[in-house]
């Protein structure tokens, strides 16, 4: 199952936003914290996408992040390494960061429509590239957009990235599959999904309990800002966890093979979210094509933290190739 360590539990957590939230609303952020959002705001199908566009090099990379964090939280510490050389651009699903939420079913289509209309509207802004072919990048759940999008969308992908992604066979963890159950679900996450939340966090890092405790403050920081301030934040994960091939999307990564843009793959050697073993594995097997970057004493979480550095000299390496 692929989540970053925080959105794991957040399974737990997002399960009694069902319970309130009748279907076919709109939840937007609190405006009072909108207005602190470090990107710019446009608007898709009456919902609006939080965005950013940085740096003016050659070629676009276009990041998307995973189940839990929105592209600051995810991306923040990556994107300032790869400005120099190119024009990166990263968002904000719905419902997570500063995007808005809907309870429409948090399915496939709507991500691949969501990032397919977000390029068309950024054409002007990015001087072109977003309708010329870009480098995608994908992280955890993000994995999973980008393979459906590369699949629909094949001429607008010169090369793929699959940053430990989702969406291999491989066992889903008990607390998914409780809380993918109607009402049962809701429930125990009304009940134990805040305190595990956080509990969990360590289980997205290599030194475990012992991770940077500035991480885990600033991590934590977010996850009550969203919980508190975000009317779709909850409702968006376990969407997503219902509908969306987190565990399941091995035919579209088949597929992928044989497309005419370039794959790799970059995974942490600890991941223990998604992982690296099975998984990488799996995935080797679906696309023989693609080209395995491993990351040593990384986990999950790690990937875009302290390694954010080493991370990003491998995007760049694959980009400008």
């Amino acid at each position: 199952m692929a989540f970053t360590s925080t959105a794991l539990a957040a399974v737990l957590l997002a399960g009694m936003a069902s319970l309130w939230s009748p279907p076919g609303r709109n939840l937007p952020m609190d405006p009072q914290v909108s207005k602190d959002a470090p990107g710019k705001f446009v608007t898709i199908g009456g919902l609006k996408t939080h965005y950013t566009v940085q740096g003016e090099g050659e070629g676009l990379i276009v990041l998307v992040h995973g189940l839990g964090w929105g592209w600051e939280e995810a991306f923040g510490r990556v994107i300032p390494k790869l400005t120099k050389e190119s024009t990166v651009m990263a968002y904000d699903i719905y419902g997570r960061g500063f995007s808005d939420g809907t309870t429409k079913s948090h399915d496939l289509a709507l991500y691949v429509s969501q990032l397919a209309q977000l390029l068309l509207k950024l054409e002007a802004e990015t001087g072109g590239k977003s309708l010329k072919p870009f480098t995608l990048v994908g992280y955890s759940m993000g994995g999973v957009v980008v393979s459906g999008f590369a699949k629909e969308y094949p001429h607008l992908v010169e090369k793929l990235i699959l940053m430990a992604p989702a969406g291999v066979n491989i066992p889903m963890p008990p607390a998914a599959q409780i809380v993918k159950m109607p009402i049962v679900g809701d429930l125990l996450v009304r009940f134990v999904g805040a305190s595990l939340m956080k509990s969990e966090l360590p289980n997205g890092h290599f030194a475990g309990e012992d991770f940077d405790p500035k991480i885990r403050k600033y991590r934590e920081e977010q996850l009550d800002l969203r919980v508190s301030r975000h009317a779709g934040y909850l409702d968006s994960i376990l969407s997503s966890l219902r509908h969306m091939p987190l565990t399941n999307n091995e035919e579209i990564l088949a597929s992928l093979e044989s497309l005419g843009f370039s794959i790799d793959i970059i995974w942490g050697e600890n991941d223990n979210v998604c992982p690296y073993g099975p998984a990488s594995e799996g995935l080797r097997k679906l696309i023989p094509k693609a080209k395995l970057h491993t990351i040593k004493e990384c986990g999950h979480d790690d990937l875009v933290e302290n390694k954010a550095a080493e991370l990003a000299a491998v995007i760049r390496k694959i980009h400008n190739n």
